[in-house]
């Protein structure tokens, strides 16, 4: 699976697109193409874990992640995932709770999946580089991508947050890392923090 960009049609791998995290055009990166998948694909697989593990598999076929996926996806999911049952009159229906994870935000589902995808590919570089992770926040997504790259090797993380524009549960989960964690109130809103993300990729 190779992946584009949302502005072109050209292809690059999918430790590229991983890394890159936007396409130099300003487009985000897609898979090239969306697989068909059939219920019974998934006809064993009796936990989220192992969902997830063969939902991936289908947009991650033919990379460097193939063969690594059910440990990225291991590492990634290793908190409670608790799918409640709300069948009813026989019709199934079941609902994923998201807020067990390190930051009861949902954002740690797709947070720590970009960790632990980042530190696998790392690992197979002969001379992997320094990453720096900069991200803007309005609250949870800070607190989840410092949490999932929190004492990773390899990895420093910059936090920018809108001072006195978040709750003071969420201005705690995001200063109480240190480490290769820094966080940094902005004075402005998130748009302000947002802009500055921008401007340092341009």
């Amino acid at each position: 699976m190779k992946f584009i960009s949302t502005k072109n049609k050209i292809e690059v791998e999918a430790e590229e697109a991983i890394f890159s995290g936007t396409a130099p055009d300003g487009g985000l990166f897609m898979p090239s193409m969306i697989p068909k998948v059939e219920p019974n694909d998934f006809k064993d697989t009796e936990n989220f874990q192992l969902f997830s593990n063969k939902m991936l598999s289908f947009f991650f076929n033919e990379t460097i992640l193939e063969s690594k996926l059910d440990a990225v996806v291991s590492e990634a999911l290793n908190f409670a995932v608790i799918q409640r049952d709300l069948s009813k009159d026989q019709m199934p229906i079941s609902m994923l709770e998201l807020f067990h994870g390190p930051t009861a935000a949902f954002k740690d589902f797709g947070a720590r999946f970009l960790a632990s995808s980042m530190n696998t590919i790392m690992k197979q570089q002969a001379n992997p580089k320094i990453v720096t992770i900069l991200v803007a926040t309005s609250g949870d997504t800070g607190g989840a991508v410092a949490s999932a790259f929190h004492q990773r090797r390899g990895f420093n993380v910059v936090v920018l947050f809108p001072k006195g524009r978040v709750s003071p549960r969420q201005q705690h989960q995001l200063t109480c890392w240190g480490n290769n964690v820094v966080s940094v109130a902005i004075n402005g809103e998130f748009d302000d923090c947002q802009r500055l993300v921008k401007e340092a990729f341009a």
